[in-house]
């Protein structure tokens, strides 16, 4: 049933070209490709991380991978959920990745003898640790991606999506925020029609929390739900979400460092 009565206006194109999303495409860049452009990604900061290390930051701060930007707390709204894997040397986990899959079955170069296909992957199974009597998760790990925006870029009328990434600890985090949602209804007040949510129904915060960990300290992510989103902020998550089906390719910026 078609609602009657005005509708919130669409957004604008969004050609931001950090987005490699766009129909349109930005003057100047007519030949960039799609692989050419990633999205970038806000970091948590470890104890580990180089910029910390280096006296730059301090641990626990969200930093972004492309302006530099370093904030204690980020509110988003998030529009698309993207599955990942990623699997770092536990040893050296500032190496960068040893391996990357973007769809969940196919890696980047893994040395284990599957050829690359995450489904015989040995890296990406639980084993159990004999001598301490408990499952140890795979070194290989689902990574919970999400396209977000924020209400402020909104605000400003340009909106550049980024990704907010959680993994290992602070994978259930992502959990909580997908069940949540996906387990919230809303009645239409209109046809009285019980509904799902979309993922951009609230506005979500994320900080990091300091946890000791037989290692040492470290900082993993600690999500609240917000206020519901106003109807031109869910316009352009909608605007985006439509995008990001249309082009069924992502590119993101690579983790630098591991998650705890």
């Amino acid at each position: 049933m078609t609602k009657e009565g005005p509708q919130p206006p669409m957004p604008p194109a969004i050609i931001n070209r950090k987005t490699a999303l766009a129909v349109s495409i930005p003057e100047g860049t007519e030949e960039a490709r799609k692989e050419d452009i990633r999205l970038p990604i806000w970091r948590f900061l470890q104890p580990t991380s180089n910029e910390v290390v280096s006296g730059e930051f301090k641990a626990g701060l969200l930093r972004h991978s492309l302006t530099g930007e370093a904030k204690e707390a980020i509110e988003f709204i998030p529009v698309y959920l993207k599955l990942t894997r990623v699997h770092f040397d536990k040893t050296k986990p500032k190496s960068g990745p040893l391996c990357m899959s973007m769809d969940m079955e196919h890696g980047s170069g893994c040395d284990c003898g599957c050829e690359s296909r995450c489904g015989a992957c040995k890296h990406a199974v639980w084993t159990y640790n004999k001598a301490d009597h408990r499952r140890e998760p795979p070194p290989c790990q689902v990574t919970y991606n999400f396209v977000s925006i924020t209400s402020e870029d909104i605000e400003r009328q340009e909106v550049s999506p980024m990704v907010l990434r959680f993994a290992k600890t602070s994978a259930k985090e992502a959990q909580n925020l997908i069940s949540v949602t996906s387990m919230t209804k809303r009645k239409d007040p209109e046809t009285g029609e019980i509904l799902p949510i979309p993922l951009w129904n609230h506005l979500w915060k994320v900080n990091l929390l300091a946890k000791d960990f037989p290692t040492g300290k470290a900082y993993v992510a600690n999500l609240q739900r917000g206020r519901v989103t106003t109807e031109e902020e869910s316009a352009w998550a909608r605007s985006l979400h439509q995008e990001i089906l249309r082009s069924r390719k992502l590119e993101f910026e690579e983790a630098e460092d591991a998650q705890v």
